[in-house]
């Protein structure tokens, strides 16, 4: 496991949303989001609605103690404006308040012997986005090959082994981290300028599509 130098924190409650549209008449929920140089909060949205992702040089803090962690957050976000002291404030009361660091798993094979490696275990990355879906693709390689392969086990794994190498490129290699909380202003601004351009961002969502898409995997017979 890899660790990005990034750390992130959440809480569910209370939200400090007065005077903000929380919910949009078809019933999604509205999320805001604010920015400074290497810190990001989000405020609302349907998951955990105190979201906080921070850079740090060293994790001081303890992880069996959920003081010294809330602490560790107050540290570097003290003094950050709009509603981050409100947010703070609910992190305190919060019995359900997390925090940990982003981290990435980059494993040079997936399998060894009899056992092999799936979700998380194999190819984590930390608010990266690829978690679900890669856990979901991994179990139906997984199990295609060990059908497929009828008994063989060493065969199947190694097939299990090569298929997932390229849909688990990027969780092994990316970083959410300087993306979510850019270090300076500037990259704040080309970030934002990237979802507001219609070109730019709809070439992103195809890139993204493209990664998250991997033709090579078979259809496998279950019989």
């Amino acid at each position: 496991m890899t660790t990005l130098g990034h750390y992130y924190a959440l809480a569910s409650g209370p939200v400090p949303t007065a005077g903000l549209e929380t919910r949009r008449p078809d019933g999604r929920a509205v999320a805001y989001a604010f920015n400074t140089p290497g810190r990001l909060v989000v405020l609302g949205g349907h998951k955990a609605p105190n979201l906080f992702v921070f850079k740090a040089e060293q994790p001081d803090y303890d992880r069996s103690d959920i003081p010294s962690q809330r602490r560790f957050l107050e540290a570097h976000f003290d003094g950050v404006g709009w509603r981050v002291a409100q947010m703070l404030e609910a992190c305190r009361e919060d019995p359900d308040f997390y925090l940990d660091e982003l981290a990435r798993t980059r494993m040079t094979s997936f399998t060894r012997g009899r056992v092999a490696l799936l979700g998380d275990a194999g190819y984590a990355n930390t608010l990266g986005g690829f978690g679900t879906g890669l856990a979901l693709i991994g179990a139906y390689v997984l199990a295609g090959e060990l059908v497929a392969a009828r008994g063989e086990h060493a065969a199947a794994l190694a097939s299990y082994n090569e298929r997932m190498r390229k849909p688990t490129k990027i969780a092994r290699s990316g970083n959410a981290g300087p993306f979510l909380a850019p270090p300076t202003h500037r990259r704040i601004k080309l970030r934002d300028w990237a979802f507001a351009h219609r070109l730019v961002a709809r070439t992103m969502i195809r890139a993204a599509d493209a990664f998250a898409t991997e033709a090579s995997i078979p259809t496998y017979s279950m019989r």
